[in-house]
């Protein structure tokens, strides 16, 4: 007996999987079948498939997240068939992870379509079901009854699906339209291999236990057949009626069976992940003869800033990333310029005319322009600079002309948002004299920082440690080190200035730059022990200095084997909490 012989069914998502398994049941049931998705090919062979079963089918090209696109879907149906019997609103795709990993655009994009786009298909089908007194169906899963772990994004949405059917049925009472909502548990389909982005790959595995899948057919029959008799709720196979009636009576004992991996041995693994973001896009290169002051760098970043997000990298951007590299030739250093540098940095006069951290200021041009390029994918606004390695070849003199290249070297997201490395190169007559690489964070605002909040009450650790033979500077750090450092780099970064302007950007006084202390730490250094070229320095930034304020410079000279030379390992910290601002090494 064909049960939905000269009825019309409307399936979204309905190329692949448990849409595509639904549609092939329903024709089999006598059904004219339409069909609606983003991948035309799989739409196709689906068509394909039910015409060879003797079947009517029809692929309509659609997106859930556009209401004009479902609203197109639904006319063209109607004047092909004249109504609609069934409407499956089975588009939908999962996103894994944490909550502390996973920032607010992903759960966005899954309510979007799991949620809003389902929405979206019913209020459009339901005026053509009225007419027919037709039946809803719409497609949850029971992660929409049980927790676990890495799913919150995905069950939150089909939740929402499980809580939109029963408000549904309440309200459909009595107008002859029915709505059924199912749930199945492991189910074989394509969701298991589509990405975070809504990306199919290929070559992800499975990792779901093997006994526990059910074969699409055998779900597809089942949601067929509540839909003929109009069930309000199911849910699809044993082990998800097992795992649902658990959750119900005796949660803990659920959270006991599913999150041994849960811990914090599970939570570090997961802080730890590191992914390499590839630069596919044609490269560009940029050509300046002057870098823009501040004033236009802010300018500019306000008129970027629309639709560049902080800590996230949308997927059409990392389709579209390219290298980036700007260049700038036949640079002098100022006189005037250098002379402040040396004076707030406290160089000592016998050391080098140009220190090794200054030719880091010439950069605010060049980096700018790669920042504030069409192609640079984050928000100008809050990049947090957080390493710092430069290598001084050999001495540089004040009066060489310099060729300058900057460029987007290398990007990674992490636990904590999307690292940047910009890569730094100066040469005098065609060859190299100094590099350097700052590594700056788009920092996710939705994931833990570390910072502020949580602080243990245990020492902090130390780069440096107590018991060992280090030298130690103390160093006042007046209120207006960060204009004076203004004045002699070209960054007059609001937080770096004034209380007022600091407040503003939303810290409570001015911190000093970052570079500020770097090239603090190698006066103190240089005023030991004079430089024995090359070197090479590396430091991470910790925690800001708010200004005024007293730090602590510790020293630790080592000698290093097999050679002449000597390694120091630096920090700048605290003395009274012993909390570290910077710490780091220098060779040579």
């Amino acid at each position: 007996m064909q049960r939905f012989t000269d009825r019309v069914v409307w399936i979204t998502g309905g190329g692949s999987g448990i849409g595509r398994a639904v549609a092939l049941e329903f024709a089999r049931e006598g059904a004219s079948v339409a069909m609606s998705g983003r991948r035309k090919e799989k739409l196709s062979e689906t068509v394909t498939a039910i015409e060879a079963m003797g079947g009517r089918a029809l692929a309509i090209p659609c997106d859930v997240m556009d209401e004009a696109s479902i609203a197109a879907a639904v006319r063209r149906m109607t004047e092909a068939w004249g109504r609609i019997d069934v409407a499956v609103a089975n588009a939908g795709y999962s996103v894994i992870g944490r909550i502390e990993d996973l920032n607010l655009e992903y759960w966005k994009r899954q309510f979007d379509v799991n949620v809003f786009g389902l929405v979206a298909t019913v209020r459009a089908a339901l005026p053509e079901l009225q007419k027919t007194e037709g039946r809803v169906v719409l497609i949850g899963s029971v992660a929409g009854f049980v927790p676990f772990p890495k799913g919150a994004v995905y069950a939150a949405s089909k939740a929402a699906v499980r809580m939109i059917g029963e408000t549904l049925s309440a309200e459909l009472r009595g107008s002859g339209v029915s709505c059924t909502t199912v749930h199945p548990a492991y189910v074989e389909s394509e969701i298991v291999r589509v990405d975070n982005d809504g990306r199919l790959r290929e070559n992800r595995k499975d990792p779901r236990p093997r006994r526990l899948v059910w074969k699409a057919d055998k779900a597809a029959r089942a949601i067929v057949l509540a839909s003929y008799h109009r069930r309000r709720e199911v849910v699809l196979s044993a082990y998800g009626k097992i795992a649902v009636g658990i959750n119900r009576f005796a949660p803990g004992l659920l959270l006991k069976m599913m999150g041994k991996s849960t811990g914090a041995k599970g939570r570090g693994a997961s802080s730890a992940q590191v992914r390499h973001v590839e630069m596919v896009g044609e490269p560009k290169y940029i050509t300046i003869d002057q870098g823009p002051g501040t004033a236009a760098i802010y300018l500019r970043s306000l008129l970027r800033m629309p639709g560049r997000p902080q800590g996230v990298l949308t997927s059409e951007c990392e389709h579209t990333l390219a290298p980036i590299e700007v260049s700038q030739s036949g640079v002098r250093i100022s006189a005037t310029h250098l002379t402040k540098f040396r004076d707030v940095c406290e160089s000592p006069k016998n050391g080098l005319a140009v220190p090794p951290a200054y030719p880091e200021c010439l950069f605010l041009g060049p980096m700018a322009e790669i920042v504030l390029s069409k192609t640079f994918p984050f928000s100008p606004f809050g990049l947090i600079h957080t390493q710092q390695r430069i290598m001084l070849l050999r001495a540089i003199n004040p009066d060489e002309t310099l060729d300058l290249s900057c460029r987007l070297a290398e990007i990674r997201e992490t636990i904590r948002g999307f690292e940047i490395d910009f890569a730094f190169r100066v040469d005098v007559a065609g060859k190299e004299v100094w590099n350097g690489t700052a590594t700056v964070l788009s920092r996710n605002k939705q994931v833990r920082s570390g910072r502020g909040t949580g602080r243990t009450k245990t020492a902090p650790i130390a780069w440096i440690q107590n018991e060992e033979p280090f030298q130690s500077i103390r160093i006042h750090v007046p209120e207006n080190t960060g204009r004076r450092y203004a004045a002699a780099s070209g960054d007059w970064n609001p937080h770096h200035l004034y209380a007022m302007t600091a407040r503003l950007l939303g810290y409570r006084r001015p911190i000093a730059h970052g570079m500020w202390t770097f090239a603090r730490v190698l006066a103190a250094i240089e005023a030991q022990r004079p430089f024995t070229l090359p070197i090479e320095v590396n430091a991470s930034f910790k925690r800001p200095i708010f200004m005024p304020a007293e730090i602590e410079i510790r020293l630790l000279y080592e000698q290093v084997s097999g050679s002449n030379s000597h390694s120091v390992r630096f920090e700048a910290r605290d003395p009274h909490s012993g909390e570290p601002h910077m710490i780091g090494s220098m060779q040579g």
